[in-house]
């Protein structure tokens, strides 16, 4: 199958130089809906990562219950704490350049209710991570209710309940069974793992040549996703989804020269984002 590659010399020249005279609303506005109880820890990684990853205003919201570890741990973004009432978060996604849904939410009523929501008001761009798919899984006819362009970002197992197969059976053709759900649901969908693949709605292909198997631990998806929503927020959508996942690889891969692929975990992959980024504001392909 005929596929493109994403490599420095392919992903280094999507990136334009940031203005002399620019400000905050320059680089978008993203809306996180992340987080539960006991799972805040999504929520930030998600945000840190859109935030390193250049996101004009990172908004999050969250349960109310977390709210406190989130502002503590989070304190550039604006927040909105959320019971059982979901009219404000409603406003907040219309108003979104992008709408990441899913990192931590948990597996839970709540979720649905803030999945329909998000299908049924983003205006711009939609990612739906981790829970987020977990519940879309249940009744993948909610995606007949978007309203815009969605991106899936599903691990091996996330893309079997999708597609009510085994991890094994995804394994065997990661390519096609990503090309074939793109096409048959009209969305954009990045399968992770070894080789990351990316498969648009119009039948195109990628294959990441970035990463490391220290990048198999918990919370690398969440950083994955905020990065993918700071690119969405101010690069075209094929090249935000190629950008980022190649840019979380290379991290990942400085984070395996400095920190050993075996202590590498999401937070070591986050110090290492700046490095990557300096390498592209030099323009340098090394």
């Amino acid at each position: 199958m005929t596929y493109f590659d994403l490599t420095k010399e392919t992903v280094y020249p999507l990136f334009k130089a940031r203005k002399t005279d620019t400000n905050k609303g320059d680089y978008g506005k993203a809306l996180l809906i992340a987080g539960s109880y006991g799972m805040a820890g999504a929520g930030m990684l998600a945000a840190k990562g859109c935030l390193c990853a250049g996101v004009g205003l990172c908004e999050i919201a969250c349960p109310d219950s977390i709210y406190p570890i989130l502002a503590t741990a989070v304190p550039e973004a604006v927040f909105f704490p959320y019971t059982d009432d979901l009219t404000p978060i409603r406003n907040q996604i219309r108003q979104a350049d992008c709408v990441l849904i899913g990192c931590g939410c948990g597996d839970s009523p709540q979720t649905d209710h803030l999945l329909c929501a998000a299908l049924e008001n983003a205006k711009k761009t939609l990612i739906i991570d981790a829970d987020g798919i977990n519940r879309l899984s249940r009744n993948i006819d909610l995606l007949k209710t978007e309203h815009a362009p969605v991106i899936l970002t599903p691990h091996p197992g996330e893309m079997a309940r999708l597609c009510g197969t085994s991890v094994q059976k995804v394994q065997e053709n990661r390519l096609q069974t990503a090309k074939d759900f793109a096409l048959l649901h009209g969305v954009t969908v990045v399968l992770k793992g070894h080789e990351t693949v990316i498969a648009m709605p119009d039948g195109r292909c990628f294959v990441n040549h970035s990463g490391n198997a220290g990048m198999a631990t918990g919370g690398s998806g969440d950083l994955l996703a905020g990065i993918l929503a700071a690119f969405l927020c101010i690069m075209p959508l094929d090249d935000a989804v190629c950008a980022a996942v190649f840019v979380h690889g290379l991290a990942g891969d400085f984070s395996a020269q400095r920190y050993s692929m075996t202590s590498t975990t999401p937070t070591t992959i986050l110090k290492c984002l700046p490095f990557v980024f300096r390498e592209i504001e030099q323009g340098k392909i090394v």
